[in-house]
């Protein structure tokens, strides 16, 4: 008898405990379920917010545009200057004495209130400048929360040749997101005399996919003249789809650097798409190297389409003239 009531009793116990185990685990299944829940709803949110943001910046600068021409306008009545042909350009950084920061910030008044005679003017000083103007701008640019404003000094930096111009235009690059902006940066880096950062231009260059910034990028990777910058654009190449990698080539009569005379080579051997392999056939035209000639009979001798042994035709007659 007592071994049945301890039997019962350790059933009992053992039942009791396997119930809070399913109840823990349930509990526990629970908890993970609206942990995940919350996660997804956060995310949400937060890309939502994202947006709202952008959305809100966006407005701000329009506003803030909208402003800067009122107040233009009742400057320009105040002082019986009702259009801009009146206005008289700035004299020469010679003749002023104004610091790099001031000409900076009057360059930005020039811009926000469109005025394009003083911010020529303005500008045309700043480049003599050269060196000495360029910490103003690059903490000009770095504080700057208009896109016009951030382009119009991104122009002026890549014209002042100087190695810590070409450093920040690079690292601005890894930051920017505006199409604009990103074209004018690689615009930059394309005039500066110094060899850019590859490393640094291959980071943005991979995810990107719009056509003409694409363009930006191969010139301003050129420069560096070398093995290395061609195997990052093929890199590139092979992560495009067809359609994509076709507007990444043309139109050829951009892209005449010797350096791509192998890149094109390789990628016409290694591509199946047509569009591809055209694009490279004139493109090689363009280059101008007689060295490609022999590649170029074997395309006209040997591909499957009639128009890229036409096209491969014309290209050897352009290249032995």
């Amino acid at each position: 008898m007592a071994k049945a009531r301890f039997c019962y009793r350790v059933a009992v116990r053992v039942s009791t405990v396997r119930l809070w185990i399913t109840a823990g685990f349930g509990i526990l299944v629970i908890e993970l379920a609206l942990l995940i829940f919350l996660l997804v709803n956060t995310t949400s949110e937060i890309a939502s917010l994202r947006r709202t943001t952008q959305e809100l910046k966006q407005e701000n600068e329009k506003q803030e545009r909208k402003l800067w021409t009122l107040t233009s306008e009742l400057e320009q009545r105040r002082r019986g200057r009702p259009d801009q042909a009146e206005v008289r350009p700035l004299p020469p950084v010679e003749a002023r004495t104004l610091t790099p920061p001031d000409l900076v910030r009057e360059y930005r008044q020039a811009i926000l209130f469109d005025n394009r005679v003083e911010a020529e003017s303005i500008a045309r000083s700043l480049r003599v400048l050269g060196g000495q103007a360029v910490p103003a701008i690059r903490e000009a640019l770095r504080s700057e929360p208009l896109v016009d404003v951030q382009r119009a000094l991104a122009r002026i930096l890549g014209e002042i040749p100087d190695r810590e111009a070409l450093e920040f235009l690079e690292e601005e690059l890894q930051k920017a997101t505006d199409k604009g902006l990103r074209m004018d940066l690689l615009e930059g880096v394309a005039k500066q005399p110094g060899t850019p950062r590859l490393h640094l231009l291959s980071a943005p260059l991979m995810p990107e996919r719009d056509p003409e910034v694409l363009h930006s990028f191969v010139k301003a990777i050129c420069k560096a003249n070398s093995e290395e910058a061609i195997s990052t654009l093929i890199r590139k190449v092979r992560l495009l789809s067809e359609s994509e990698a076709t507007a990444f080539l043309m139109p050829p009569s951009e892209f005449k650097h010797p350096t791509l005379k192998t890149f094109y080579e390789r990628l016409l051997n290694e591509s199946m798409s047509e569009a591809v392999r055209m694009s490279c056939v004139k493109a090689l035209a363009e280059v101008g190297d007689a060295s490609s000639v022999s590649l170029l009979e074997s395309i006209q001798n040997n591909d499957t389409s009639t128009d890229i042994r036409r096209e491969a035709e014309q290209a050897i007659a352009k290249l032995k003239r």
